[in-house]
């Protein structure tokens, strides 16, 4: 079951935008600066940037910009903003998504509907939760290609007109290019946060998202689909349980791995089911070209309980896993069951080659398990969760360092009193997250605090971006903050 504000749900793009190098003015190298175009940063899902305008130097001297934070509509943001050519975008739970400028002013806002399922175990209405992407696409008819937005859309309100749905906006003006309903709302939710990619042999970009339920009430059939990035045409689509049966939603958002053309995506509860070949509860691997599926792992009975699923993001990464071993491509991803299970995608079918314990089991909502989406950045992987330690109930919150060629015991550990329920994000010689009402800003290389942001009477249950040296980051009171080195 999805728990309240999570942000697992949540995006991607056609092509990474290309990291910016300033001229330097004084003959030494300048600070490499990016943009954030997708959930999780890019199609491999690292959450790394190399922007380095912020360093462990001068990160203690992050504050407030002039004119943030910014307001989007009063209700939460679980989104990932995305920071491109200095415009801000991000979705709220007040249904809208908006373009914003560096100096804090709206450029635009486009209604996109709302979802309100009315149900007392699952009573809380929820707008955009799904992380745009942001590609050069030639849309429709258009005789050249243009920067859009595409992302999940729709709800039970006039504005959703009763579909959960894939939108593709137009970036600069907001104005939706292309519409394609996916299922009924309330029932039917993405919280997942699509991926634009190019397979192998094919002319144009496409769209990958997941489909699962509002928070499994009801369930319906999960489901990843595939869409033509020009005109939202359905290409493909993978059921991870048979038609028929009910369950594994897909709650986070697929990875895509280039270097063989496949697409990851981790699975939800299912339902009981008279039909084998169900994936709920599963890691599945599947050709980026169709989505037929490569090979799949459950979550074994002796692990499982109650509402155990994933509700987390594949992260791609590379190591040993053992001293003196072999160097592997590996995916690892988190679970409710409190352990990060990694595998090596030559054979995800095979099983965990390591299963980290990173918090104790049980759901986000009470602080326990985790659904964070971990940052890799080539040397080392951070994961977060919730309360790490069985004893310690103040401890609601954790963040590890692992060298993925010895995972015998983490590199270091950094408990928190706030649960970590966004992804965590990475940058050179920075490790970045929210906990609770506070954004931490630590050492990559030993865990150390350098600077603490707090929201206020918010909490941060989004992930955190890092663009151009401004800290991006969204808040349950639908603030949007932007922190520079002495607020510049």
């Amino acid at each position: 079951m999805r728990h309240r504000g999570g942000t697992t749900a949540v995006a991607a793009m056609v092509v990474a935008l290309t990291a910016l190098a300033l001229v330097p003015t004084s003959g030494s190298a300048a600070p490499v600066v990016s943009d954030w175009t997708q959930y999780l940063h890019d199609n491999t899902r690292s959450g790394y940037t190399t922007d380095g305008a912020v360093t462990v130097a001068n990160a203690p001297n992050l504050s407030a910009r002039p004119n943030w934070p910014v307001n989007l509509g009063g209700q939460t943001i679980s989104t990932q903003p995305l920071v491109v050519n200095g415009v801000v975008y991000s979705g709220s739970w007040d249904g809208n998504e908006y373009a914003i400028s560096s100096s804090g002013s709206v450029i635009w806002k486009t209604a996109l509907g709302i979802t309100d399922p009315n149900n007392s175990a699952c009573p809380y209405p929820v707008g955009v939760s799904s992380t745009a992407a942001f590609a050069s696409v030639t849309v429709g008819g258009d005789s050249h290609p243009s920067s859009v937005l595409f992302l999940g859309a729709g709800g039970n309100d006039k504005v959703g007109g009763g579909q959960a749905r894939v939108d593709a906006l137009d970036a600069a003006t907001g104005a939706i290019r292309w519409s394609v309903p996916v299922g009924a709302s309330p029932a039917t939710f993405l919280w997942s946060s699509p991926v634009v990619y190019t397979p192998a042999g094919a002319t144009a970009p496409s769209v990958y998202i997941g489909v699962a339920s509002y928070g499994d009430c009801p369930l319906v059939q999960g489901k990843v689909l595939q869409f033509d990035a020009r005109n939202g045409r359905l290409q493909y689509e993978f059921d991870t349980v048979p038609h028929g049966c009910l369950g594994g939603s897909v709650w986070g958002s697929p990875t895509i791995d280039p270097s063989d053309g496949s697409v990851y995506v981790a699975t939800g509860n299912g339902d009981s089911c008279s039909t084998p070949g169900g994936h709920n509860e599963s890691v599945i691997k599947l050709r980026a070209s169709n989505l037929s599926m490569v090979g799949s792992w459950q979550i074994p009975a002796r692990q499982s309980f109650f509402d155990n699923d994933f509700g987390s993001t594949p992260t791609l990464f590379t190591g040993t896993v053992t001293p003196n071993g072999a160097r592997r491509s590996l995916v690892g991803v988190a679970a409710k069951t409190g352990l990060f299970y990694i595998f090596n995608r030559a054979n995800v079918a095979a099983g965990p080659v390591a299963e980290l314990r990173i918090a104790q089991p049980g759901g986000p909502d009470q602080g326990l398990g985790s659904i964070s989406p971990a940052a890799w950045d080539g040397s080392r992987l951070y994961i977060g969760g919730g309360q790490p330690f069985a004893n310690n109930s103040s401890l609601r919150g954790v963040v590890y360092a692992w060298n993925p060629n010895n995972l015998s015991a983490p590199v270091w550990t950094d408990p928190m009193p706030g649960t970590v329920l966004g992804a965590v994000t990475a940058a050179p010689g920075l490790v970045i997250f929210g906990q609770g009402p506070t954004v931490s800003v630590v050492r990559a290389s030993d865990g150390s605090g350098l600077r603490w942001l707090t929201a206020g009477s918010g909490v941060f249950e989004g992930a955190p971006s890092l663009s151009r040296g401004v800290l991006y980051e969204g808040d349950t009171n639908g603030n949007l903050f932007a922190y520079s080195v002495n607020g510049a």
